[in-house]
């Protein structure tokens, strides 16, 4: 091996016996670059294949050392436990797991210091995981051929916080041509004047010109 040493350097003989090892070259050929025999050569591969194994071995038990606490581990429990109860509540339109957030909470509240695909191994083996279903390709279908001819006016009911003690109703206005949400309100009560001012106040010249977005939280009347 000494006589390696002053033609080669570690990392030169490390990658040609990684090409032989991964069939990348034959033995022949690493002999020959190596400029060794063939009973050296294939002691110096054992060698490091030995080698190999037990660095993938002290890898392993490093990988070991750093295994999350159960302190830790009850800790990601919990915080998935309370994203499940916002699912379940039909009130509140969530239908998904947010693991981002289940990772900031549990930095600024526990300093429990986690990566996301972490806490989702975590979450696919308690059961606290939606897999993604495929989605239809959404085709924008306009009905108009200028902004302000149609417009589609809705409203929905529900806790659009966790943090709230009662549904608001969400009174929107979306131009059919353009996309753009023309009106957009908050209502702890929904009556006919509700609607009657969002009509009109989107054809306000201010509303056309800007396309602004309006939204506020106001007392039923």
């Amino acid at each position: 091996m000494s006589h390696i040493s002053k033609r080669l350097t570690d990392a030169q003989v490390s990658t040609i016996l990684t090409q032989y090892d991964e069939k990348k070259i034959s033995a022949t050929e690493a002999q020959a670059k190596l400029g060794l025999k063939r009973s050296r050569f294939f002691d110096l591969v054992r060698a490091f294949k030995d080698s190999t194994r037990a660095f993938a071995i002290a890898r392993r038990e490093g990988a070991r050392k750093t295994r999350l606490s159960k302190e830790a581990e009850t800790h990601i429990k919990d915080e998935l436990e309370k994203e499940k109860k916002l699912i379940d509540n039909k009130d509140i339109p969530i239908h998904s797991y947010n693991y981002s957030a289940v990772r900031d909470t549990l930095k600024e509240k526990h300093e429990v210091d986690v990566s996301v695909p972490t806490i989702i191994s975590r979450a696919k083996r308690l059961g606290f995981y939606i897999p993604r279903s495929e989605r239809a390709v959404h085709e924008r279908i306009v009905s108009t051929d200028f902004i302000g001819e149609l417009v589609q006016h809705d409203s929905s009911h529900h806790l659009f916080s966790p943090l709230m003690h009662e549904k608001l109703y969400l009174i929107t206005t979306l131009d059919d041509h353009s996309r753009l949400l023309l009106f957009a309100d908050l209502f702890l009560e929904e009556t006919t004047w509700h609607h009657i001012e969002a009509l009109s106040l989107w054809r306000s010249p201010e509303v056309l010109r800007r396309s602004t977005f309006h939204l506020s939280i106001c007392e039923g009347s």
